[in-house]
């Protein structure tokens, strides 16, 4: 069994427990809040000593707990050789607060991306890549994050390092069950 194999066969039953866990058919009685946030990033990414590109997008948290949650995420390319370039796909992470102030996140990006120059290099477009965050609360829902991270085709070329910033808004909304 391949390497691409096996990780798009673990991504798939991710991806379908997650939809039945988030996607049935609740009773309302049953609904109960929970936390999530949504913020917009910018994201530098290098790929190699003569290319780089800058990135703009949104990003979704849904949480399960306390500390884990997953989410969608989407970007496209604002600057760079490589015009039209998009990435889109799921989270998974995990954040925990590590004093008063700071606060760490760890996740894991998993989806498609591709176009702008040189698609041979993109393989079939699947996209992996883990990130580590530091943030701080601004407030009691709006947080500032500092990300770095590195990005790899599974089945291409391309791969490199990259850093971004983000805010994000945390706020309440319905999902799970009691």
């Amino acid at each position: 069994m391949t390497k691409f194999v096996r990780v798009l066969s673990i991504v798939m039953a991710l991806a379908l427990w997650l939809a039945s866990t988030t996607h049935a058919a609740y009773n309302l009685k049953d609904l109960r809040k929970s936390p999530a946030s949504v913020g917009v990033e910018f994201k530098a990414i290098h790929y190699s000593d003569d290319e780089a590109l800058a990135m703009f997008g949104a990003r979704s948290k849904r949480y399960l707990d306390d500390n884990w949650y997953w989410g969608e995420a989407g970007y496209g390319a604002i600057s760079g050789s490589r015009s039209g370039y998009i990435e889109g796909g799921l989270n998974v992470g995990y954040e925990t607060q590590l004093n008063t102030q700071f606060f760490a996140d760890i996740a894991l990006f998993f989806g498609a991306g591709g176009g702008g120059r040189d698609q041979d290099a993109e393989g079939q477009g699947f996209i992996v890549y883990p990130s580590l965050a530091l943030g701080t609360r601004l407030n009691d829902n709006l947080s500032a994050l500092l990300h770095m991270g590195y990005f790899s085709y599974v089945n291409g070329d391309l791969s490199g390092t990259w850093v971004g910033v983000n805010l994000s808004h945390k706020f309440w909304g319905l999902g799970g069950i009691r």
